[in-house]
C-alpha cells in the first residue's frame, strides 16, 4: 500500500467528516482538510472520485532511447513534476513504469501515442536532411530506399529543405587526419 493512497484515504475520511459531522466537527475538519489539500498539492476534486484519484504502476511500451526520453517527458507534463521516476521489471526491456493515477494514465497515453508517431516523422525527416547535407548516397542507384527529390511531395521537400539550412555538413577530411 503505497503512502500517497494511504494519504488519500485519511483525507477522504476528513472530507465525509467535513459534510456529515455536527456543527463544530464539521468546522473543524472542513479546516483540517483545506490545509492537508493545500499540503498535498490536491484539490476536492481529488478525493470525489475515488477510482481516478488512486495511484498505481503503468507500464508504457519504448522503443529506443528517444521514446524512452519522450515518454518520461510526457510524464512529467501531465503530472506537473519536474523529476519523474522511471521504474524498469526485469526481463522487460522495452516497458517502463510510472507512478500514476488512472486520469494521469489515460491522458499520458493519448498525449504519448500522439507524439511518438510525430517523433517517429521528425527523426526521419532529419535523417533524410542529415544524408543530403552530407551527400550520403551512391552517385547512381535503382533502389527505392534512394528517392529522387522528384519522388517526394512539395511538402516533404518544403520540409526536407528547411531542415537541411539549419544543419552544418560532417567534416569528413578533418576526422581523417
Amino acid at each position: 500500500m503505497s503512502s500517497t493512497n494511504a494519504v488519500l484515504r485519511r483525507l477522504r475520511k476528513i472530507l465525509a467528516l467535513a459534510e456529515g459531522g455536527v456543527e463544530g466537527e464539521r468546522e473543524n475538519a472542513k479546516a483540517h482538510l483545506d490545509t492537508l489539500l493545500r499540503h498535498h498539492g490536491l484539490s476536492i476534486d481529488d478525493l470525489a472520485s475515488p477510482g481516478m484519484a488512486e495511484v498505481s504502476f503503468y507500464e508504457f511500451a519504448v522503443e529506443g532511447p528517444f521514446e524512452e526520453r519522450l515518454v518520461r517527458q510526457v510524464v512529467a507534463a501531465v503530472t506537473d513534476q519536474v523529476e519523474v521516476k522511471t521504474f524498469l521489471r526485469k526481463g522487460k526491456r522495452g516497458l517502463r513504469a510510472y507512478r500514476l493515477t488512472a486520469a494521469q494514465c489515460a491522458e499520458v497515453t493519448l498525449i504519448y501515442e500522439v507524439t511518438r508517431r510525430a517523433l517517429a516523422r521528425e527523426l526521419e525527416c532529419t535523417y533524410k536532411a542529415f544524408v543530403q547535407v552530407n551527400e550520403l548516397y551512391p552517385s547512381t542507384t535503382d533502389e527505392p530506399d534512394h528517392a529522387s527529390p522528384g519522388d517526394r511531395s512539395t511538402e516533404e521537400l518544403v520540409q526536407l529543405f528547411s531542415r537541411m539550412t539549419t544543419m552544418d555538413r560532417t567534416p569528413i577530411h578533418k576526422a581523417l587526419e
